[in-house]
């Protein structure tokens, strides 16, 4: 009798066991389909952010064709050497090859900060020389001081280039511009773009400056996949 008693006893343990082992089980199933779909919800709405944001609005700078069959966005930071890089070597190719024919346009964002006060006025100045119609000339001009950056010789740099100097003084003191860029970096990081160069070709992402031939590549896969006018 106290043998069956003995196997009665083992044989509830091991029931318990295993009701143990699936509760567990079925708790990690469950958790594993928690992550996966909150994972899924924070993807769908960071794509939805980036998708917001890569679209071009009339603050922007656009070097380019507006009609341009592909387009780029380029998340850059004048102090950041990998960008500096892409201005001074990729750019020029990027512009020679396919800007001045019509077949790329480049939207330049750039990820500001209010407590990097120099990158930040560097960064304002460069939509000021792009409203004269003079990007390319101010670009080489600030990348050609990095990482410097002095404020005083960029804004005498402005200074220089500037026929109406009552409108840029108009410009210095608008700090609405300032609050604008911040906002907008701010909207930017919000999206996950943190690092620089970040590029858009399109819906292709690329994180960091790549060689030009890299480049030169995706750029013409999306030219033969676009419809162009």
């Amino acid at each position: 009798m106290k043998n069956w008693i003995k196997i009665f006893l083992i044989v509830e343990i091991q029931i318990v066991l295993i009701l143990v082992v699936v509760v567990i089980t079925k708790t990690d199933n469950l958790e594993n389909k928690l992550y996966n779909t909150n994972m899924f919800v924070h993807e769908a709405l960071i794509s939805k952010q980036i998708q917001n944001i890569n679209t071009i609005n009339d603050n922007d700078i656009v070097i380019g064709d507006a009609n341009a069959c592909v387009t780029m966005f380029l998340y850059s930071r004048f102090d950041c050497p990998a960008c500096s890089d892409f201005f001074t070597e990729n750019y020029k190719l990027l512009k020679s090859e396919f800007i001045d024919n019509g077949s790329l346009k480049l939207v330049v964002r750039y990820l500001v900060h209010p407590s990097k006060k120099n990158t930040l006025f560097v960064s304002k100045y460069s939509y000021y020389a792009n409203n004269l119609g003079l990007f390319d000339t101010y670009i080489k001009e600030a990348h050609n001081q990095f990482p410097k950056l002095d404020t005083i010789s960029i804004y005498n740099f402005i200074q220089n280039i500037t026929v109406d100097q009552d409108s840029l003084r108009i410009f210095k003191n608008d700090k609405t511009i300032d609050q604008r860029l911040t906002e907008a970096a701010t909207e930017i990081r919000n999206a996950e773009i943190l690092s620089t160069p970040t590029m858009y070709i399109d819906d292709q992402r690329i994180v960091g400056n790549r060689n030009y031939h890299y480049l030169k590549n995706v750029i013409m896969t999306e030219l033969s996949n676009t419809p162009c006018r």
